[in-house]
């Protein structure tokens, strides 16, 4: 065999850039192992995304992302037809689409539908992937698991197991997080092991470790789901890892990067979140905040640069601002001549007059900002904990400094009388001309999330346990028809209003 692994990314999301994952763990098993990265996100994009023809008016009118829409419409189209992906239930597809959302399982079945109608053009797409996975020359497949993608990729899963019954498949990716629905894939006949740890790179080495023979132990692997004779384990999870002491993620060899100029790299300067905002599981999920040292961000940086020369760099990071090393790496690198451009997530709490020019003139273009709500209130039920007076001042003064604000805004949170979500509206309206964009979500009740079992609503469990999916009832009167009224009027109000 040529290679040991293929891993591989399906098309998920909108990207200028490939897989972080896929080139971190590439990365991470050089050397050990010879490994073939093929990640599709760029060429379905740029080509095949094109030719599907959505006419419904609610796509301008939201200015949605058909990425994403192509994304959740595979749960509802493929995962519908059992002939083609028969480990999954029928009613899963819709029942994850009610829980993603309380409003867009109704509000957008028009446009799922049109997805449906050009279902055969999704077939013929994720065929060809799949007839080109199955011709290298390698038996052992990892597939990078997320929302987006993740039935596409059991698609592509079964295509590989009839035509390759002898080949090994891997499963990773936020998908397979046990506060997800690691235990809705992990006992699915066509895949091998679940790797159900966040940090991938120490379970994959040692799968890999066992499909060698290097080790003889199955049960050894820590952070998977594997089967034996007894049914589904779960082994011990790894340690985390060092981030100081990893490789460099390594884009140069993802397959196929060749044929589009690589204009942003993604990066992480830190893992986890300092925050515990009651309705996000990202603490349970990293288990902790830990950021780069100074000298690591530094290096990755130049490395970035003095490989790709101008680049721009997206931050995957919850937030930027927690990091007192980045800031640090930022100066550093100023003062030895290097100029670049940047942008990511960052809490309102953590930037002043003092930072922001500072940040600016380290690079900083663009930033966004999970506001949430503009009532003191309901910040503080959803333990949000910033100050919605200094967010109105912080966006005066990024918009002097030409930094671009987007702002995220979730609706319908438990607690939002009429009077707290004018308050939103008010924000809105008062300091239009100093905000770029706005993103707004309803409020969605996810596994392991503090208010899952607060007694603020009532969690409704949907379709199959393992598929980890819950809608809710509050006790504040506000129904999800609610929701959708105050999501589309948050949307009309925003695409109606004049900015400078």
């Amino acid at each position: 065999m040529d290679f040991d692994l293929a891993l591989i990314s399906l098309p998920a999301f909108t990207q200028k850039c490939p897989s972080l994952s896929l080139a971190t763990l590439n990365a991470y098993l050089k050397g050990r192992y010879t490994i073939s990265c093929h990640d599709y996100g760029l060429e379905f994009y740029h080509t095949a995304l094109k030719k599907f023809e959505i006419t419904d008016s609610m796509v301008n009118r939201l200015k949605l992302n058909l990425y994403l829409l192509w994304g959740a419409s595979t749960w509802i189209g493929l995962s519908d037809t059992p002939t083609l992906v028969d480990t999954v239930p029928p009613e899963v597809g819709q029942s994850l689409i009610k829980s993603l959302c309380p409003v867009c399982s109704d509000l957008y079945q028009p446009l799922f539908a049109e997805f449906k109608t050009q279902l055969e053009h999704t077939r013929q797409i994720l065929d060809s992937y799949a007839e080109e996975l199955i011709r290298l020359d390698v038996v052992n497949y990892g597939f990078s698991l997320v929302l987006g993608n993740a039935i596409p990729s059991l698609y592509v899963i079964k295509k590989l197991k009839e035509k390759k019954p002898e080949s090994t498949i891997i499963v990773g990716g936020p998908e397979t997080s046990p506060y997800f629905r690691a235990e809705f894939y992990a006992p699915m006949k066509e895949i091998d092991f679940t790797i159900y740890w966040a940090e991938g790179e120490i379970p994959l080495e040692r799968t890999l470790a066992f499909l060698t023979e290097k080790i003889h132990k199955k049960s050894s692997i820590p952070g998977i789901y594997l089967k034996n004779v007894e049914g589904i384990q779960k082994t011990d999870p790894p340690p985390s890892i060092d981030l100081n002491k990893t490789p460099i993620p390594d884009f140069s060899t993802i397959e196929p990067l060749s044929s589009h100029h690589l204009q942003s790299i993604d990066i992480l300067t830190s893992k986890g979140c300092p925050y515990h905002c009651r309705f996000c599981n990202e603490p349970l999920i990293w288990g902790g905040y830990r950021p780069k040292s100074r000298q690591r961000i530094s290096q990755e940086i130049q490395y970035y640069i003095n490989n790709y020369g101008d680049i721009q760099f997206e931050l995957g990071d919850n937030t930027f601002g927690a990091s007192h090393t980045f800031l640090s790496a930022l100066e550093y690198l100023f003062k030895k001549g290097y100029r670049f451009e940047w942008g990511g997530n960052c809490r309102i709490n953590e930037l002043n007059s003092q930072k922001v020019p500072k940040y600016q003139q380290f690079g900083l273009t663009h930033c966004y900002f999970g506001i949430e709500s503009a009532s003191p209130k309901i910040l503080e039920r959803m333990a949000k904990r910033i100050d919605i007076a200094h967010a109105s001042e912080l966006l005066q003064i990024c918009h002097q400094n030409q930094i671009h604000s987007t702002l995220y805004f979730m609706v319908g949170y438990p607690g939002e009388t009429t009077e707290e979500f004018q308050k939103t509206i008010n924000f809105i309206d008062g300091n239009h001309e100093f905000i770029d964009e706005i993103m707004t979500s309803v409020f969605t009740l996810l596994p392991g999330t503090p208010i899952l079992n607060s007694d603020d609503l009532i969690p409704i469990p949907l379709g199959p346990k393992p598929l980890n999916a819950f809608t809710y009832q509050t006790k504040d009167g506000i129904t999800h028809i609610d929701r959708r009224d105050r999501f589309l009027k948050m949307h009309d109000l925003w695409t109606n209003t004049e900015r400078i």
